[in-house]
């Protein structure tokens, strides 16, 4: 189970992001020059959250704790039939964060095969709502609509 006092920022939410907010702190641990040179690739939002992470742990504690965190954390595979807009990956991160779990990472991977909608996968779960799926399910009848 993930660390719960590490609540993560809406623009953090893979595994990429996580590692790279781990090897600023570890950078910033380093440096002897301004604390915030190494966050300047950052979002506002997750500047302030490493800055306070930084202060709160010092940046060394604080970069070890991004990482056993992200060996830990919940993480979803997320199929989609096209690259999603980032309007579309924050909205799918913020949905699954107050839904589920509030420090969930997410993958994207893009699957044209699907067609369209998403294939979810989790653990040993996968949902999916394919249209691909959809029209496999229903075959004969989509035939028949075709048909006319």
């Amino acid at each position: 189970m993930p660390n719960q006092a590490m609540q993560l920022p809406l623009g953090v939410h893979t595994l990429a992001q996580l590692e790279a907010c781990r090897l600023a702190l570890e950078r910033l641990a380093d440096s002897t020059s301004a604390k915030g040179s190494s966050l300047d690739d950052f979002d506002a939002d997750t500047q302030r959250w490493l800055a306070g992470l930084s202060e709160q742990l010092g940046a060394e504690a604080a970069a070890r704790a991004i990482d056993d965190f992200a060996r830990s954390a919940t993480v979803f595979e997320i199929e989609l039939a096209r690259t999603p807009s980032d309007e579309l990956t924050t909205s799918l991160v913020h949905w699954l964060r107050t839904t589920l779990d509030a420090n969930i990472l997410i993958r994207i991977h893009v699957q044209r095969s699907l067609i369209g909608g998403l294939r979810l996968r989790t653990g040993k779960h996968v949902y999916d709502m394919s249209l691909a799926k959809a029209l496999a399910l229903h075959t004969d009848r989509a035939t028949e609509l075709l048909r006319g």
